[in-house]
């Protein structure tokens, strides 16, 4: 081979060049005594390496530069998607408190915008529904939440997850016809809900550094707020659509 390299040597911030040496691989014209002597002569500077008049360790530093503006770019995509997903979630969980009104006389309008009207349970009922009828399963997963997210795929766990609380909505929405059909939904949806926490911080640590985690994660943590703000909505989307329909609007 032939090629020709040149090493370049420049001093500290001012740049200043303190020496070139150009030789050819078969044939080196510095001694290695000669070599040492250049590198000891410039220390505390940075060596650059230069190929065909090209720094080989400026382009690695500008590949380094777009590779991280790509992951940049991913994380927050990232925080996105997990902002939805926790919006969804506190939507859906909270929304069955605007569908039921235990005041109002059973009608025609009323049973399309009452699931307590249509479906006939009790204040009582309704109370076990909003309470133990979430919270049984969810508490009880949410024990064996972290390990598994330590050990399982998390975006595969959520996945799943995502896909359970809305299979449960999408049965409550269209095929309940009782009590015990909507307490079956919940005990569900509890269930799958409780895999959202631990799998969706942890995935943001992982891609996120210490200088902006706390900032990912007190935007991720406002979809409580912003979910249970949509679910108030339900109240002016069940008046126009019925409860039924009403749920159906969460999977769009």
């Amino acid at each position: 081979s032939r090629r020709m390299f040149s090493f370049v040597a420049c001093g500290g911030t001012e740049g200043a060049c303190l020496g070139t040496s150009s030789w050819r691989e078969e044939r080196t014209e510095l001694s290695l005594r000669g070599y040492r002597k250049l590198l000891v002569h410039a220390a505390g500077s940075s060596l650059r390496r230069v190929r065909g008049g090209t720094c080989i360790r400026c382009s690695a530093e500008r590949i380094r530069g777009g590779e991280a503006k790509r992951s940049d770019w991913r994380r927050w995509l990232l925080l996105a998607l997990l902002f939805s997903v926790y919006i969804h979630n506190q939507w859906t969980r909270n929304s069955l408190q605007y569908a039921v009104n235990f005041a109002v006389q059973p009608s025609a309008e009323a049973t399309r915008e009452f699931i307590n009207v249509a479906l006939g349970f009790s204040p009582q009922q309704y109370a076990f529904l909003a309470s133990y009828g979430f919270t049984l399963l969810y508490t009880f997963a949410s024990l064996i939440a972290g390990r598994v997210a330590d050990t399982v795929d998390r975006g595969k766990t959520l996945s799943v997850s995502i896909f359970l609380w809305s299979f449960a909505l999408l049965v409550q929405a269209q095929w309940s016809q009782g009590f015990l059909s909507v307490l079956a939904c919940r005990l569900l949806q509890g269930l799958a809900m409780a895999f959202t926490g631990p799998q969706c911080l942890s995935l943001l640590t992982d891609r996120f550094p210490p200088s902006s985690l706390s900032t990912a994660i007190s935007i991720y943590t406002s979809g409580v707020y912003v979910g249970a703000a949509l679910a108030s909505l339900s109240m002016f989307v069940n008046s126009h659509l019925g409860w039924r329909k009403g749920r159906l609007l969460h999977l769009l």
